[in-house]
């Protein structure tokens, strides 16, 4: 019998130089992004600009946020459908609406 393979994390690398917002390189990286979330849910951003120490305070940050009783998580609520904190004992998720998102 076969052993289970598990599918690879997909890694986008956000620390390209000519990176900049309506360049075909920040549409390719856009398209890429959805895709990872449209077929994954996740990535793996790499961008070699970014401070080892706020990186590991961001992943501090997110350890003690979904560390946070269930009681407090479910405080996070939105009329709109997967929005807030959605849970179960498979996963969990935090999303927000892009109102609440700045765009550059």
């Amino acid at each position: 019998m076969g052993s289970l393979s598990l599918p690879e994390i997909p890694v986008i690398d956000f620390s390209k130089e000519n990176l900049n917002p309506g360049t075909s390189s920040w549409l390719s990286t856009c398209r890429d992004v959805m895709y990872a979330f449209e077929e994954y849910g996740y990535f793996v951003a790499v961008h070699d600009k970014v401070p080892l120490k706020l990186h590991n305070d961001l992943f501090s940050t997110f350890k003690d946020l979904f560390g946070l009783p269930l009681e407090t998580k479910r405080k996070n609520v939105y009329d709109l459908p997967y929005f807030g904190y959605v849970g179960n004992h498979h996963f969990q998720n935090f999303s927000v609406s892009q109102q609440n998102i700045l765009w550059y």
